[in-house]
């Protein structure tokens, strides 16, 4: 029994110290790379081109994600991290985290599809390659990252005992999404059984 106490000791330890250190150069060198992105990409010379709001999108969306995926684990590092005791803050870390690494990937792609459609052959894909069209398909690209992600709102749960609901201890993602998606099936089987009956 003393074995596992010291072992999950020395793992606390690490853990924390590993959280206190590790983000700290990830952050510096993180944003000093995103802010010469931006100063970059928003030049008067660049600003017409569509690719290069897809990678200014790029840019201001992995800066949002690099502090808000770090920050916490920093915070945990030093056991100042509120969103392991607040069920609220945790489900908005999870949601914007996952939106803007969703939303990261997307404006690449974005911006690789814009410069095929700039370098085709066909009119109609080079008409493709402007600024409406480029805040059209990032709005689309946030609103479904927020219908995708939007269930972590209310499905998520960090598992701390005094946010949840009292007839529940233990719920998690994974029980409340089964136990929705369970009475979904069995209504919609009455629906039918009575329906055919």
């Amino acid at each position: 029994m003393s074995i596992n106490t010291t072992s999950i000791s020395y793992w606390t330890y690490y853990s924390s110290t590993f959280n206190r250190f590790f983000p700290i150069p990830l952050l510096i060198f993180g944003t000093f790379g995103n802010i010469i992105n931006i100063l970059v990409f928003t030049r008067k010379t660049l600003r017409k081109n569509s690719c290069v709001q897809y990678l200014l999108s790029t840019t201001i969306v992995s800066l949002l994600a690099l502090y808000i995926g770090l920050m916490s684990r920093l915070l945990n590092g030093f056991n100042l991290d509120y969103t392991s005791s607040s069920s609220i803050l945790c489900k908005i870390r999870y949601f914007l985290s996952y939106l803007c690494l969703y939303c990261t990937s997307w404006f690449i792609t974005l911006g690789c599809f814009d410069r095929f459609c700039s370098s085709s052959t066909s009119v109609s894909f080079r008409n493709l390659c402007n600024q409406k069209t480029v805040y059209k398909t990032i709005s689309m690209v946030i609103f479904s990252g927020c219908f995708i992600f939007g269930e972590t709102i209310y499905c998520f749960n960090n598992g701390n005992v005094n946010t949840l609901h009292p007839e529940r201890h233990k719920a998690t993602s994974m029980t409340l999404t089964s136990e929705y998606i369970s009475s979904i099936s069995s209504k919609a089987s009455e629906k039918i059984l009575s329906m055919s009956t």
